[in-house]
């Protein structure tokens, strides 16, 4: 069996945890399964599995007039016919596989990001001509208003033989953009694969300067933020910007002053970083975890699931936050985040990109405060629910799968 998992994404804890518990449980089941993965925008640095699972050379198509030429060209011939070493390479790994994945990432099929919508529709036009099943893996997708690759976008998604999404909002989307397909709301794929618990303890344990800074304090928050300027909707957006600095220097200081520690977690590494974006908001009472190969997604969720709380911009910190019971925060940007504490029924704990303060921040912090055991319960109690509901995602996929394997041993 040959999975090759496409338009995937590397370079964020959280795109790195939902992608690495998609891989860890499909080992689990699969263990002497081939599988690759083609990633977005890097070259994988970083990457865990050496000598198990690879990494598929060059992106195609990537932009730029010649590769769109040599897209067509490669369609059009069915994949005899190009001029580019890395489409030929693409096409053979989608013809040689017995499944193409969608990588459980963002929505980048939909309005939000589509300036580069196609390359990722593309990649299926190309998994079409080879005539191989495709399956989406529980990413958001939408909104659909823009019509710009509605033919390509429908054809994509109605070919599809597996359509989950991770929260009710992409569901809906979905259904208002009246595609045929069943659609399944799962959970995100970073629930569904626990922790090593023993590894990371011991790592935690031997992280001295961490163990000092949280050992100052009775309490830590953990934080995440981000300026949103990497965003189609909020780049450029002066505005939202200077609101996320002001706020969140005056929410550090507030903390801080009330005696609590707080470390931030950086959610980038690799090509890129967000450790020196966070470290501008730290004072003497603040931490940044340092951005290394060994603190990895899964020490994220370790030490997560140390703090008394998190405050967290970025989606998968505070999925991190959920998966681990430790109350939290989110600012929620996209539906994703919305859409997750939807089904959380954690509504009141949520605040919109467009209302964020320093009252807000502080009021729904202080709400959380005067209701933390109750939080925390609920948390702890719903934990195995998340992961089952994750791997709901995983059991389909391998149902798909295990149809197959039994179709090739009736040939």
């Amino acid at each position: 069996m040959k999975i090759f998992i496409i338009n995937a994404h590397w370079y964020n804890r959280g795109d790195e945890a939902a992608l690495r518990a998609m891989v860890d449980e499909l080992m689990l089941t699969y263990p002497s399964a081939e599988i690759k993965i083609h990633m977005i925008g890097g070259d994988g640095g970083f990457f865990p599995y050496t000598g198990k699972v690879a990494l598929t050379e060059g992106a195609c198509p990537a932009g730029g007039r010649i590769k769109w030429i040599d897209f067509w060209v490669r369609f059009i011939t069915g994949g005899k016919v190009g001029f580019r070493k890395e489409s030929l390479d693409f096409y053979n790994e989608i013809k040689s596989s017995d499944l193409i994945l969608h990588g459980p990432g963002g929505p980048a099929i939909g309005d939000i990001y589509i300036a580069n919508e196609f390359e990722y529709l593309a990649r299926y036009l190309l998994v079409q001509r080879a005539g191989k099943p495709y399956a989406f893996f529980a990413p958001s997708m939408g909104p659909f208003k823009k019509k710009k690759n509605d033919f390509y976008r429908r054809k994509v998604l109605e070919g599809a033989a597996l359509i989950t999404v991770r929260e009710p909002i992409s569901a809906k989307y979905l259904e208002e953009y009246g595609i045929k397909n069943p659609v399944y709301v799962t959970m995100d794929s970073a629930f569904q694969h626990p922790i090593n618990e023993v590894r990371y303890s011991e790592q935690f344990n031997k992280d001295y300067e961490l163990n000092e800074f949280i050992s100052k304090y009775d309490r830590v928050i953990g934080i995440t933020i981000t300026d949103l300027m990497w965003n189609p909707k909020y780049s450029g957006n002066e505005r939202i910007k200077n609101n996320i600095i002001s706020t969140f220097n005056s929410v550090v200081q507030k903390l801080t002053e009330r005696g609590y520690g707080v470390l931030f977690i950086p959610q980038l590494f690799g090509i890129c970083n967000d450790a020196d974006f966070m470290g501008k908001f730290a004072n003497t009472n603040c931490y940044v975890l340092p951005v290394t190969r060994q603190n990895d997604c899964y020490y994220q969720q370790f030490v997560i699931g140390r703090m008394y709380a998190v405050i967290g911009m970025r989606y998968h910190s505070n999925i991190f936050a959920a998966k681990m019971g430790t109350p939290f925060i989110s600012v929620s940007y996209e539906q994703k985040m919305s859409g997750f504490m939807k089904i959380a029924e954690l509504d009141k704990y949520c605040i919109d990109i467009n209302d964020l303060s320093e009252k807000s921040v502080m009021e729904t912090f202080d709400n959380l405060c005067e209701h933390y055991n109750e939080y925390k319960q609920d948390l702890q109690s719903r934990k195995s629910i998340w992961q089952r509901k994750a791997h709901e995602t995983t059991d389909k996929v391998i149902d798909i799968i295990d149809s197959q394997l039994k179709k090739e041993r009736l040939k």
